[in-house]
């Protein structure tokens, strides 16, 4: 007995580092140091332990396996879906496997329900063994790590599987008359259909990726589009003021030589009444910065809202424009969006250039109402297939430069800001 004890402790220490690794399977980034997660892996080691020894009932060492697992997957970035997914699929493969393996060295008498005593100290070896080269095995799905929002309806159907298959397992081994080939049989499909949930996972998430990736594109190509019209009416308008100040300077030099001041001077205020008459928010100087805002609040003179500016950067700013549209425009098409729902309407921007560091800051009024799904805001449009796309499109974006997004917000104001480095 205290060889096998030994050895379960040993090989415990070893589980929770296969834990571990099947955990990195899904996740790449850790919210704490890895101090303080070596800390919980051993916590979790303890807990296990503890609790394997003091009770030996297989069913409360499975779900405290789950809930010990689930807190692993908070120490991770990820939404609360991908925690429970991620869990159900650790947890049911793990288990499964040690279930077969316990068959096969002997052990046939197990009810979920009650004590036992599973004394093979080469049992346990061989259950960590294969439980690691498992792991391995599956390391090769690498699209389940990338952060992407599952579906409710895929995230739902995804965890019926497992559940599903955990159920059906435990009926076979509550049940009385069953045979050892039966539950053999039945554990390799298990572990065969969670293989399948997480190849299924695996390509839902390309998918999902693939349409946010879409989302992007088309975000980058609507705004050369509109940036293309818009050097167009810019070329058109020029023209136009050309043509029309010949007409109008033309009269200017006879009224001056004939001493008519008055109207000299009526000319002159006409003159500028017409070159100012297009509405500009922002001319800092960079064309894409003032060609995306200038466009992106036109909307915003309609509606009467207060717009403030103070942006102070360089005209050649090293980040592509397309990156600076899905940036500046999803975040103005927010901003827009929550004052509509208020009476005090204003949107405050600040943009930034300083030690290779580019700063954005917009800040809006709206009626205090947030939707977060899975750590994400969502906005309340009517096209719900696309909803928080947008967001992920500047998460996307702000990754990619590695850079930081702070969203705050008070019960009359939402700020959003992010930093960049380029």
């Amino acid at each position: 007995m205290q060889i096998y004890d030994s050895v379960y402790f040993i090989g415990n220490i070893f589980m929770a580092f296969v834990i571990y690794k099947y955990v990195h399977i899904f996740y790449s980034e850790c919210k704490v140091n890895s101090i303080y997660e070596i800390i919980a892996y051993g916590g979790y080691f303890i807990s296990i332990s503890a609790i394997h020894l003091l009770f030996k009932i297989p069913l409360i060492v499975f779900f405290s396996n789950i809930l010990l697992i689930f807190l692993c997957t908070c120490l991770y970035v990820g939404g609360i879906k991908k925690a429970v997914l991620s869990t159900l699929n650790i947890c049911l493969s793990l288990t499964c496997i040690e279930t077969l393996i316990a068959f096969l060295s002997s052990f046939l008498d197990l009810n979920p329900l009650m004590p036992f005593d599973y004394h093979s100290s080469f049992g346990i070896i061989v259950i960590r063994i294969v439980s690691y080269m498992f792991v391995l095995a599956l390391n090769g799905f690498k699209n389940v790590r990338k952060e992407s929002r599952l579906p409710t309806a895929y995230w739902i159907s995804l965890v019926v599987i497992p559940s599903s298959t955990i159920s059906l397992l435990f009926s076979v081994f509550t049940a009385k008359q069953t045979t050892k080939s039966l539950i053999i049989i039945c554990i390799i499909c298990a572990v065969l259909i969670n293989i399948l949930t997480f190849y299924l996972y695996d390509k839902i998430s390309i998918l999902i990726i693939k349409q946010m990736n879409e989302r992007v594109a088309l975000e980058q190509n609507t705004h050369y589009e509109k940036q293309l019209q818009m050097m167009r009416n810019s070329l058109n308008y020029m023209k136009t003021l050309r043509h029309d100040l010949n007409n109008k300077l033309s009269p200017l030099l006879s009224l001056a030589n004939n001493g008519d001041l008055e109207s000299v001077k009526a000319h002159i205020s006409e003159l500028m009444q017409y070159t100012s008459s297009e509405e500009k928010y922002v001319d800092c100087g960079n064309n894409d910065i003032d060609s995306i805002l200038n466009y992106k609040l036109q909307k915003a003179n309609k509606d009467e809202i207060r717009i403030s500016t103070n942006i102070v950067v360089p005209s050649d700013l090293t980040i592509p424009s397309f990156d600076l549209a899905v940036i500046l425009g999803n975040i103005l098409d927010n901003a827009l969006e929550a004052v509509d729902s208020v009476t005090e309407r204003w949107i405050d921007i600040k943009i930034r250039y300083t030690k290779g560091r580019l700063i954005i800051e917009v800040s809006n009024t709206y009626d205090g109402v947030v939707n977060i799904v899975d750590g994400d805001f969502i906005s309340r449009k009517c096209d719900k297939e696309n909803h928080g796309l947008g967001f992920q499109s500047v998460k996307s974006v702000i990754q990619k430069y590695e850079g930081l997004l702070q969203i705050t917000h008070d019960d009359k104001m939402f700020k959003t800001k992010l930093l960049i480095y380029i």
